[in-house]
């Protein structure tokens, strides 16, 4: 280890840091001593997760020391409890995008000193559940409510075992390293412990927690997993996303055919209650926890007192209501269509988001009645999950639209996500003030009304987070750029800005923007060239004659797969010299085709891996945004070029696309943020921009790796260069014809031969790539990869 002081904080590493990650550690320290926010871009390659990790522990370790803990004395800390721990030092929330983003994470983690902090990664029952029963349960909801009544009951055995040794724990767990989620869940069955609710008891004195970002900004599944943020500082890694995170988070969809099924699920719950001799309707449930957010123990207290969780009078009151609801949606699509509800490109009519709120409203869901109707529902979910317990199931598939129509109610009155504790100010948005981020879009759909209640600004549910009182917020991603965009559209201060430099060296990489295809035709991939033949037959020679230039591996990205698609046939039916372009391209390289299903990428991946290692050429087709786009990492001989074909420019008529633009022209127009607010034309540009610097990161993985990037479509030639990630400007230049930039791509692979070799050598002897096993052990006895939340509700 490398011990070095940044920032007054001394800091270990596990070997002597480059410049780069210096300054970027220095950002994330200064950041924290001043309980200031950073936004920090790094290239992927330049040690940007072990900077993070590093930075931030030794800050806290610091911090530690300060307030005079002994962090090596467990029963210490036991018995300090966890509000007194969280008056004298943070915890740090580390979010990424996916869990197997925070697998690498992990894998860092213990390369490190650091590793000896308590650490726990939170995930939901589909990943960390071992009871067979609930295994087997597909749905979410029901597997959640499912659990409740069995721990409530005694009835699983492996809670029942985790609270038996509950005094014994940390000598059953002690371990060197920190686990990942397939050790938990292993460690789970070799001791009979549930991993799930162990996971949720560690949280409690943790150090460092590991979770999905959709974990903190999704306040339903926030509060779900009772994750507190006052005072403790969260950093978000893979943070280039997180734009759309935050307005996904918020959003919500509605329709007249959900509200049918809720009086349907509503009607029947009353029959039964009704029919239940054992339900005393005197009694009810005085708590005022939310929705499927009831605490195991308040759990195990409420069945020993043998309370019930519903009232009959207040099923029927919730009756009442969503009777109204379906009345006011009817009216709704009654209502004359007016200039100011039309948007060009979008049939139906558009709202501004008030309009949501006037209407949950008029069917009487208030604010304030909405915290009793939340926990109604909640109350229903248990009463359905034990009659299931003692019906064979009967009942186990009602009650999932009333469930959602409580994450719809807690949305729309964004003022209350979570009931802040007595000593916890919080800063609150009143309902009218927060749905000035949103637009209703009402449009009919197959016999169906349907209410789309759209976030269109981030900054809504950055600043809902950042109310709930943290110390620091820490933003990084590999592309940020440009950086001022992405934090104009966030919301709040960020003191600390950092476009790190890459480790490796602009001679590294050869980038070219291309105007024309070797027939001299213009690159130009908008959508109405896409049938056209001299546009695909120079973009075809133009991606043949990358393949026979790059030496090994590449990655070829489309913006969708439908672009993807229509290309490969395109190359499947043009030919030159008597061959179709596809056939030529296979006698260049073994050509791989990303699939839209997760499942069947682990054994692509395999296969185009033991095409490498045979010493032969690969290429695979990809699409921006996909997985390989995102989150593979193909070093070295996987990866040799990345080239691109045309910008990905989201779908021009796609509703949301639309009202975005329409939402960004009316605060323009209204003045509001003035010079602050992006055009519509300019939001467009860089949400293509960004998925283009995030596919030009797969060519640089290490310090020691090259490549080139090919730029098809003459549209780069005038990208703006800060609109570029900042380590790839120096390295970028336009081409008016492609034979002087494939001449210098020639030279640049025959002047490094020597360790093109080389590579083999190292491909021969070495493991296989890693990235390989990782995805694979995602895939779970089931088939299915756990790589993301299959539910973003009914995880508590």
């Amino acid at each position: 280890m490398f011990s070095q002081t940044i920032a007054n904080v001394p800091v270990e590493f596990p070997y002597q840091p480059y410049e780069c990650q210096k300054a970027y550690m220095s950002c994330v320290i200064s950041a924290l001593n001043n309980s200031s926010n950073a936004a920090l871009e790094s290239p992927t390659g330049t040690g940007k997760t072990l900077s993070l990790l590093c930075a931030s522990l030794s800050w806290l370790e610091k911090c530690k020391a300060i307030s005079k803990v002994d962090i090596l004395n467990a029963s210490t800390t036991d018995e300090l409890g966890t509000a007194e721990k969280s008056k004298l030092f943070p915890t740090v929330i580390y979010a990424s995008r996916t869990h197997s983003q925070l697998q690498q994470v992990v894998r860092e983690l213990n390369k490190t000193r650091y590793k000896y902090m308590r650490t726990c990664i939170l995930a939901s029952r589909d990943q960390l559940c071992i009871n067979e029963k609930l295994m087997k349960e597909e749905n979410n909801q029901i597997k959640g409510q499912m659990c409740r009544n069995m721990v409530k009951t005694h009835k699983c055995v492996y809670y029942n075992s985790l609270e038996r040794d509950n005094f014994r724990l940390n000598e059953m767990y002690k371990s060197e390293n920190v686990p990942d989620i397939e050790e938990v869940v292993a460690t789970g069955k070799k001791f009979r412990h549930c991993p799930y609710f162990r996971t949720q008891d560690m949280m409690d004195n943790a150090d460092l927690i590991l979770l999905p970002y959709n974990y903190v900004f999704d306040p339903k599944i926030r509060q779900a997993m009772k994750i507190k943020l006052r005072g403790n500082i969260l950093l978000v890694d893979e943070a280039h996303n997180l734009e759309s995170t935050c307005e996904d988070s918020v959003s919500i969809e509605w329709s007249a055919k959900d509200t049918a099924l809720c009086l349907a699920e509503t009607k029947k719950v009353i029959e039964l209650m009704r029919d239940d001799k054992e339900l005393d309707m005197e009694e009810g449930d005085e708590s005022n926890i939310g929705f499927h957010q009831l605490d195991p123990k308040e759990v195990m207290k409420a069945a020993s007192e043998n309370k019930p969780k519903v009232k009959l009078a207040d099923v029927v009151y919730l009756l009442e209501r969503l009777n109204n609801l379906e009345v006011v949606i009817e009216d709704l699509s009654h209502e004359p269509m007016t200039a100011s509800h039309r948007v060009n490109g979008v049939e139906g009519c558009v709202h501004p988001g008030e309009k949501m709120v006037a209407l949950l409203e008029k069917a009487e869901f208030t604010r304030s009645q909405r915290d009793g109707v939340v926990n109604v529902i909640d109350g229903i979910g248990l009463f359905l999950a034990k009659h299931a317990s003692k019906n064979s199931g009967l009942w186990a598939e009602r009650g999932m639209k009333l469930a959602e129509f409580a994450v719809l109610i807690s949305r729309v009155f964004a003022d209350s996500y979570e009931t802040p504790g007595v000593d916890t100010p919080i800063t609150k948005t009143s309902a009218n003030e927060a749905c000035k981020n949103f637009l209703l879009y009402v449009a009919r759909e197959a016999n169906d009304i349907k209410l789309k209640y759209w976030c269109f600004s981030a900054s809504m549910a950055m600043k809902l987070v950042n109310s709930r009182g943290l110390r620091s917020v820490i933003v990084t991603s590999g592309t940020l750029s440009p950086l001022s965009a992405f934090l104009t559209s966030l919301g709040i201060q960020f003191r600390y800005k950092l476009e790190n430099k890459h480790i490796a060296t602009p001679d590294q990489i050869v980038v070219g923007a291309l105007r024309t295809g070797p027939n001299k035709n213009e690159l130009l991939g908008t959508f109405r060239n896409r049938t056209n033949n001299n546009y695909l037959t120079d973009m075809a020679l133009t991606l043949l004659k990358t393949m026979q230039v790059t030496p090994q591996g590449m990655l070829v990205f489309f913006s969708s797969y439908t672009q993807m698609s229509s290309m490969i046939e395109c190359f499947r039916r043009l030919r030159h010299n008597g061959s179709s372009f596809w056939m030529l391209m296979e006698k260049c390289k073994r050509l791989f085709i990303e699939p839209k299903s997760k499942t069947e990428l682990p054994m692509l991946l395999t296969q185009f891996d033991g095409v490498i290692r045979n010493g032969k050429g690969a290429a695979f087709f990809a699409v921006c945004r996909g997985k390989i786009s995102e989150g593979i990492d193909l070093p070295d001989s996987h990866c040799r070029a990345v080239f691109l074909c045309g910008i990905p420019f989201a779908p021009p008529n796609d509703p949301r696309v639309v009202l975005k633009k329409h939402f960004l022209q009316l605060k323009i127009l209204k003045k509001e943020n003035a010079g602050k607010v992006l055009s519509p034309d300019e939001w467009y540009k860089l949400e293509g921009l960004k998925a283009v610097n995030q596919a030009i990161g797969r060519i640089i993985r290490h310090k020691d790796d090259f490549g080139i990037v090919v730029l098809a479509d003459l549209r780069f030639a005038a990208v703006q260069e800060s609109h570029l990630s900042a380590w790839i400007r120096p390295s970028m230049k336009a081409y008016n014809t492609p034979e002087n930039f494939f001449e210098l791509c020639e030279r640049f692979f025959s002047e490094r031969e020597t360790l093109i070799q080389k590579s083999y050598e190292k491909l021969k002897l070495g493991p296989k790539l890693e990235v390989m096993d990782n995805i694979q052990k995602k895939t779970n006895e089931n088939g299915g990869v756990l790589d993301d939340l299959n539910s973003i509700f009914f995880i508590a």
